[in-house]
């Protein structure tokens, strides 16, 4: 051991003698460790038993009887929208002793920022317990789907534990509540979540194996490599008639709890029992030092040793490393605790609360006078995540035990050791603390505010598990750290943007679209610092984000800054350059030497330092990259004196041209399944998001639901071949746009009304805010047919879906694509089919006549509600539809193909035009050169929409940008 000058414990939890714990703070402790034991030890067997899930899962209730000596169960009544009780707190901890073995349970709170707390009280001797009660899994299926369903209550919780802690042992799950299903309800359910399980898991698999040198920290964990994700045995159902079950759960922990005994050196035991005798929660080290003075310690080194074990196994906190904590051993972890608990809770009727305690505060220096000045320090923290100095004292005095001014200071210190809170002073030197977590105003036209001709810029992408929110803020409030010396600085729920002489910073995130852009402009002297701003900020986030969230995998796209600089407007694009890559410790940044010119499309000569890092120019290249920006610099168009972006919604963004090219497209060929889905990235566009005097509201992550209706084949006139292709096609861009959708085939004329009449009376449509209703089938004037050629008339269909027969859609825009013909009169024609196939007395016919005379009388009332309808019909009355055998309809191809491209930046409405006007013209065209074959075709629009809205799809943005 003398000798030995390196030994690599990485991730060797199971280590015993010394403990992993030990052994994560190098050779000297492991030296300190065995020298301490030579004079005796103890075994011990201790764990954290951590219970993680959504609200009303459970956990409290659970824990509670776990650890009742007396084997009664301890219920939690708590109703759904209560704010202060035990089970919202930041996480609870409770004891169990049995004999020698000691268990900590862990109850942490169901909300998202609280899981930022995990990393000091998840250690290596943990026992995860997913807690999961079925009703939500069963709700959340119904809203999304089976799959998102299992990534909300099981996933997301699981990987935040591995992420914690990549040596936890395999988890147990337990499912509450099992007394609101029947037995085989229950069943199914638990059936469809194992089912769902499973793909979530085969889906995170393939997608990091098709990863290259890619640290699998998520599936590799040795338990995940079973082909079962679970053992019988660590399934747990409870409920009133399980009483048994509690005792099954509890008997198999303090089971687990003994795998690891760890030997122990006895004075270190000694220096741990010594802590219960302390007063308050907080020392200094050297108060510590003086308080265990009769343990006869030989040096101060090795009560350094012994208080690192502690804070590594989850007895205490220590910031070793942390400017301003570090000198301070917190035995009382609760304190810490109540502290998130006052600063991550921020509910209406919290701050109601508070209100009543300003007369608790010292009448002779009172913080907050009357409760004029507490409601307008609330409200501004409420809309922008700042909180004044003086609100912040006044929570600390009223609410938790840092009451002094030293004290104060320190609880800013641990607040700001989560990095979700930055310090910041405004022009009149005033202090406040921002939490961009919290605030709720955004960004919208950052990237379209340039005012410099250069622009670096980065976008990562993240895949595998991604980060949650919370992570992205901890990114922006690192930042603002490590850039303090600038002199404005702009905090929003979505970024930061930091403003100095020389440059403007902007990161800019948006979680639900797993993606954070860092960009950097700056005049052409200061490129080198730019290139330098740019490609530290991006090492610094791609290393916080491996090390706090490490089964993650980005993806950094480099953006050309020379294209924009001359007007184009698809800049290229490099993926994963080797500059992104952050240099190991003692490295100096990746530059290149290579000064000489280079080229980019069709541009040749182009200025280096513009397609690559390069942080010293000489004044003879400063010179040249003048001389070339004067030459070929293309200011941004219609930027006004603010800066904010003013041009017309998509009259100059390339990405809503609409091209000839596109137009002349015939080709039935294309797999239209395949195509990329455009994301909306103009600034203007994304500022409507929240602006319902404009535009209909949109719902978030999911837009609404799309019920597709096709009637295939025909019990008389046989198949509409080529239909199954505007099924895919139609499914596979509204799953992409984020829509729930449904598809039902073949359906009799009854079978159809029935269908759509069931679609508006489910509730899941109040949580949606659109609709899309796709019908395609054999028609004719004013009807479509069911597969029994009986008509269902279009008005009966609107009649449906108005706000009456809809309320959960009132207001609300729903929108039908018809893809039917229009041949003949609205009766004539479908007679006319029917007794070229049968006799004048068919039943099918006299069907027919009676089904005719019923929906005439039906729809007898023209005037029903028929606002906020958008109608596209594919044809004109008395013409047919183009449809292909192989590639389906000409409307439902072009309608995909039109969206792909251009819902990100056009309203519906317009597309719809523009789907009119390319089916004329390609129609048109095909006529030209068979006209015994084709027709020129002329789909229909019937706008009904109110307000003067107009109806913006948003395709993979979800209002956080």
């Amino acid at each position: 051991m003398p000798n030995l000058t390196e030994l690599n414990c990485l991730e060797c939890e199971s280590l015993t003698s010394p403990p992993y714990a030990v052994c994560v703070d190098g050779l000297h402790a492991i030296r300190q460790y065995y020298k301490d034991l030579r004079s005796g030890h103890v075994e011990v067997s201790e764990a954290t038993v951590a219970l993680v899930g959504r609200s009303l899962s459970g956990k409290t209730s659970l824990v509670t009887t776990l650890v009742r000596s007396d084997g009664t169960r301890g219920l939690t009544n708590r109703a759904a929208d209560a704010v202060e009780d035990e089970t919202t707190r930041v996480f609870n901890m409770e004891k169990l002793v049995v004999g020698d073995n000691v268990l900590q349970f862990i109850d942490f709170g169901g909300n998202e920022i609280y899981q930022s707390t995990y990393q000091f009280t998840l250690k290596q001797n943990c026992i995860p317990i997913v807690v999961m009660n079925l009703k939500e899994f069963e709700e959340l299926c119904l809203e999304v789907n089976g799959n998102e369903a299992v990534r909300c209550t099981y996933f997301d919780w699981l990987s935040h534990l591995y992420l914690a802690n990549p040596g936890l042992r395999a988890p147990k799950l337990v499912f509450t509540h099992r007394d609101a299903y029947s037995a085989d309800g229950f069943e199914e359910l638990k059936r469809l979540f194992f089912l769902h399980t499973e793909s979530v898991f085969k889906l995170i698999q393939s997608e990091e194996n098709s990863q290259k040198n890619y640290l699998r920290s998520f599936t590799g964990i040795s338990h995940f490599q079973r082909q079962e994700m679970f053992q019988e045995q660590d399934i747990y159902v409870v409920g009133d008639e399980y009483e048994e079950v509690f005792d099954q759960l509890r008997s198999h922990i303090i089971s687990d709890s003994k795998l690891v005994v760890k030997k122990v050196p006895t004075l270190w035991r000694k220096v741990a029992q010594t802590f219960n005798s302390f007063h308050g929660s907080y020392k200094t080290f050297p108060e510590v030092l003086q308080l265990v003075i009769e343990c006869k310690l030989e040096s101060e080194d090795q009560l350094r040793v012994i208080l690192s074990y502690m804070h590594n196994s989850g007895h205490l906190i220590w910031y070793q490393n942390r400017k301003g904590l570090q000198s301070l051993i917190f035995y009382d972890i609760s304190v810490v605790t109540k502290l998130l608990h006052v600063f991550f809770t921020h509910e209406k009727k919290v701050w109601n609360n508070r209100l009543s305690a300003i007369a608790a505060d010292s009448p002779d220096n009172p913080l907050i006078e009357n409760e004029t000045e507490f409601n307008n320090s609330v409200q501004e923290f409420v809309q922008t995540g700042r909180m004044s100095e003086k609100l912040l004292h006044h929570l600390l005095i009223t609410k938790t035990s840092f009451t002094t001014s030293d004290k104060m200071k320190v609880a800013v210190k641990l607040l700001q050791s989560f990095h979700l809170l930055f310090e910041m002073t405004d022009s009149s030197q005033r202090l406040s603390y921002t939490m961009p977590y919290f605030s709720q105003e955004y960004f919208t036209d950052l990237t379209a505010s340039r005012r410099q001709p250069v622009k670096l810029s980065v976008d990562m992408l993240f895949g595998g598990l991604t980060p949650p929110q919370y992570v992205y803020h901890q990114i922006s409030v690192k930042l603002l750290n490590d850039l303090q010396d600038c002199s404005e600085k702009a905090v929003r729920k979505n970024g930061v943007e930091l403003r100095d002489e020389a440059y403007t910073l902007q990161l800019l995130h948006d979680y639900k679209s797993r993606k954070l852009s860092i960009s950097v402009t700056s005049a052409c002297r200061q490129i080198g610092n730019a290139w330098k701003m740019l490609t530290t900020s991006v090492h610094s986030t791609v290393k916080y984000v491996n090390s706090t969230w490490r089964a993650s995998k980005i993806t950094c796209i480099n953006l050309c800054a020379h294209c924009p600089l001359v007007g184009e407007k698809r800049p290229k694009r490099f993926i994963n350059p080797s500059w992104c890559r952050p240099p190991k410790d003692g490295e100096s940044l990746p530059m290149t030497s290579d000064s000489s010119p280079g080229r980019c499309g069709t541009y040749r000569d182009v200025p280096a330092c513009l397609l690559h890092p390069t942080f010293q120019l000489s004044g003879d290249e400063l010179q040249k990259l003048s001389d070339f920006v004067k030459t070929n610099y293309k200011p941004p168009d219609n930027i006004g004196h603010s800066g904010a972006a003013t041009h017309t919604v998509g009259t100059d963004d390339v990405l809503s041209d609409v091209s000839d090219e596109e137009e002349d497209t015939t080709s039935t060929s294309e797999d239209l399944t395949k195509l990329t889905l455009v994301p909306t990235t103009n600034q203007s566009i994304k500022s409507l998001f929240i602006n319902t005097s404009k535009i209909y509201k949109m719902t978030s992550p999911f837009r609404g639901r799309a019920l597709i209706i096709n009637n295939n084949k025909y019990r008389i006139g046989g198949e509409r071949l080529g239909s199954s292709y505007d099924v895919d096609n139609t499914f596979a861009l509204f799953r992409k746009m984020g829509f729930e959708v449904v598809k039902q085939k073949d359906l009799t004329a009854e079978g159809i009304l029935q269908c759509i009449q069931s679609e508006t009376r489910d509730e899941i449509h109040n949580t949606y805010g659109m609709f899309f209703l796709f019908l395609f089938a054999h028609g004719a004037n004013g009807m479509i047919h069911g597969v029994d050629s009986q008509p269902v008339y279009l008005t009966q269909i609107y009649s449906l879906i108005n706000s009456t027969n809809f309320p959960n859609m009132a207001g609300k825009p729903k929108v039908v694509v018809i893809q039917a013909c229009r041949v003949g009169n609205s009766v004539s024609q479908t007679e006319q089919n029917i007794q070229q196939s049968t006799n004048s007395s068919s039943p099918e016919l006299s069907a027919l006549r009676t089904h005719q005379q019923e929906a005439e009388t039906s729809t007898g009332q023209r005037n029903f509600d028929v606002d906020d309808l958008l109608i596209l019909h594919s044809c004109f009355e008395n013409s047919a539809s183009m449809k292909f055998d192989y590639g389906g309809s000409l409307l439902i191809r072009t309608l995909v193909r039109t969206l792909h491209r251009h819902g990100c930046h056009r309203d519906l409405a317009d597309l719809f035009d523009i789907v009119k006007h390319r089916v004329r013209k390609i129609s048109g065209k095909l006529k030209e050169r068979t006209p015994t074959v084709y027709v020129t075709q002329t789909p229909v629009v019937t706008n009904t929409l109110t307000g003067r809205r107009k109806i913006y799809l948003f395709p993979l943005f979800y209002g956080e940008w």
